[in-house]
């Protein structure tokens, strides 16, 4: 059997002693395409938000690809290779769904808008291997 990408246990987070998350745990397998559903205030966004060190977890523990990310901030999360969006789908209107995702790729590879203004070369290594990567 081999290695989930995402393994998620026991993840808890309360607003003001109202419990959100309470000890969810799920696995993602590689390469599957995987929902996370339910109703408005059902947790949702709260547990990717955990996950994803937007938020803080009281409790619970997690990893990606084999690594511990448990508590770690967002820029630590992104580099290891998960990243979230967010609701607004409308991020950059004039591009594709396949540019918008490379430019989140491109930010977790540590390409800023002075590479993007003046067009450096780490800025075009980092696109190409953001695209080398998308169509694996």
């Amino acid at each position: 059997m081999t290695r989930p990408l995402l393994r998620v246990d026991g993840l808890m987070r309360s607003y003001y002693g109202v419990r959100a998350v309470d000890g969810l745990s799920f696995e993602v397998a590689r390469g599957s395409i995987t929902g996370l559903i339910g109703p408005n205030g059902s947790g949702k966004s709260t547990t990717i938000d955990c996950v994803t060190g937007f938020q803080p977890a009281d409790g619970g523990r997690w990893t990606f690809d084999g690594v511990e990310l448990t508590g770690a901030r967002p820029h630590v999360v992104a580099r290891a290779g998960l990243t979230r969006t967010f609701q607004n789908v409308r991020a950059f209107e004039q591009l594709s769904l396949r540019d918008n995702l490379l430019q989140a790729a491109q930010a977790a590879d540590g390409v800023g808008w002075v590479d993007a203004w003046v067009g450096t070369r780490r800025l075009r290594a980092a696109a190409a291997a953001a695209g080398a990567e998308a169509m694996r």
